[in-house]
């Protein structure tokens, strides 16, 4: 159900990217599907091999029983593991894959690509709006509350 769930979501970014014409977004997941792929086939072939291995005699199994018990499923996480750091390490082209959106007309034939910098620019002048905000109450912006001290008589009050 996992696997399932996990290349079904993948397929669908994978979909997206080629729709949206990605490229170098779209090499890197293809690459990480390549990896699972692997992974599960690596997987899938020691799972036939323990199967084949319970026909055998307890005398002759118990020599590779503990690598394909505990062994395989250990190395191909680490092996995994190390392949996604490397596939999602941080390099000259890391801030174009996170900071770059592509904008395309309605009839979705040419794309621009959009720095955010941009998108954040036209909210600048939100902060300046809101003086009833959290920042502004505490930071000394907008109107301030008086302070109720305990046992702090009004002047009325006094007898």
């Amino acid at each position: 159900v996992i696997f399932y769930w996990i290349f079904t979501a993948l397929s669908s970014l994978i979909e997206t990217l080629a729709e949206r014409k990605q490229q170098e977004k779209l090499r890197v997941f293809q690459r990480l599907w390549k990896i699972l792929v692997a992974a599960l086939s690596l997987a899938s072939l020691s799972l036939l091999f323990q199967l084949y291995d319970l026909s055998r005699s307890i005398s002759q199994r118990w020599h590779y029983q503990w690598f394909f018990a505990d062994g395989v499923s250990h190395i191909l996480f680490c092996m995994v593991l190390a392949a996604i750091m490397f596939l999602f390490a941080p390099h000259t082209n890391s801030q174009r894959f996170a900071y770059k959106q592509v904008e395309g007309d309605e009839k979705g034939e040419s794309s621009q690509v959009a720095d955010d910098k941009n998108v954040w620019a036209d909210e600048g002048g939100l902060d300046e709006e809101e003086d009833d905000s959290f920042w502004a109450s505490t930071h000394g912006k907008g109107s301030k509350p008086e302070a109720d001290i305990l046992g702090k008589q009004d002047d009325e009050s006094k007898i």
